[in-house]
């Protein structure tokens, strides 16, 4: 079997995820969100944002793969980041938004 190799520095989605997941479950925080879960992480020194779908909605996802600036970012989620921007790190989720998992990585909900 023939497994594609990832390019330098990138890493698969869900090794991506696995510090989010391990912070939000241990901080008794859950995602309750019924439709879609995306995961957003942000590298602020390259302007890069890391957008994966979770679950059998996403599909059809308009939102996949890596925007390099917030220019490109769609106007949904730069809209949902900003307001989970305010909070800290793992305060608990805010119903039909989200929840902001560490300083550079969210759980939106769409």
């Amino acid at each position: 079997m023939f497994v594609k190799p990832y390019a330098k520095g990138q890493r698969p989605y869900d090794l991506r995820m696995i510090e989010d997941i391990a912070s939000t479950l241990g901080s008794q925080n859950k995602l309750t969100h019924k439709g879609c879960i995306y995961h957003v992480k942000v590298d602020p020194d390259k302007d890069m944002w890391q957008v994966t779908c979770l679950g059998t909605e996403c599909i059809d996802s308009p939102y996949k793969d890596i925007y390099y600036s917030t220019e490109t970012l769609p106007t949904e989620l730069k809209e949902k980041i900003m307001a989970l921007s305010i909070l800290e790190p793992q305060q608990g989720e805010v119903l039909g938004v989200g929840l902001r998992a560490t300083d550079r990585s969210f759980w939106l909900y769409l």
